[in-house]
């Protein structure tokens, strides 16, 4: 099913953080993740959902767990000693850019001994993984950042995208129902869930998806219905 679903890079959350820790944040917009997107459906977040392929979203607040909607930092404390987390994200970043998937791995395993109680190295860890096609260690780092921070939408979400690859759909819709717990409002998951039911074979519930989706993204519903129901 490579091609169907998309997840969403975490090191945009990261981004996000290491602006409000340099002195020049509005200098910092977003990172464009590289996103090899084809064309189930043409959006941001579902142009036919990509596994394994990191995009960027322009929602980094409310995708990351770091922070709340203020934004407020959420109860994330740094390392005791050692790098500081701009430092930490600041490198992460560098590696995603260059697409060094194992590099990445190696510094987030490093992150993760470091500060194993951060739930933000474990998810850019996960995402590593993903990116070279390590599922199972990717859903393992996820649980991890879950275990930490069960109200971290973007790992709930990612964690969807990586369950429906491996055609895992009862799990992926459990995990895209927690980041809809966490946030009603996520068009992504609604997306991702209509997805997870269309392919599983409940058109009626896909319907619902979109009936959903259609008060928050009119034109992200209708091309969702159109996979659904093609003309």
């Amino acid at each position: 099913m490579r091609g169907v679903f998309k997840e969403v890079s975490l090191l945009l959350v990261a981004l996000f953080l290491f602006s409000v820790l340099t002195p020049e944040p509005d200098d910092v917009q977003g990172h464009q993740s590289a996103a090899g997107i084809p064309a189930l459906l043409e959006s941001d977040a579902g142009d036919a959902l990509c596994t394994g392929r990191t995009v960027t979203t322009g929602c980094p607040l409310q995708l990351g767990g770091l922070y709340d909607k203020e934004p407020r930092l959420v109860d994330r404390k740094p390392p005791a000693k050692g790098q500081s987390q701009a430092e930490w994200v600041k490198r992460a970043l560098a590696l995603e850019i260059m697409k060094d998937w194992q590099g990445l791995i190696d510094w987030c395993k490093k992150w993760t001994e470091s500060d194993p109680e951060y739930a933000g190295a474990w998810g850019v860890l996960a995402i590593a993984y993903n990116e070279l096609n390590r599922y199972n260690d990717a859903i393992e780092a996820y649980r991890q950042a879950l275990r930490i921070d069960p109200e971290y939408t973007a790992a709930w979400y990612n964690l969807g995208t990586v369950y429906a690859h491996l055609n895992r759909y009862n799990d992926a819709i459990e995990a895209y129902r927690q980041a809809l717990r966490i946030d009603p409002e996520l068009a992504l998951a609604w997306e991702g869930l209509g997805l997870v039911y269309f392919i599983s074979g409940n058109k009626a519930a896909a319907l619902d998806t979109v009936r959903e989706l259609r008060c928050l993204d009119p034109a992200r519903a209708d091309k969702l219905f159109n996979v659904i129901v093609p003309r």
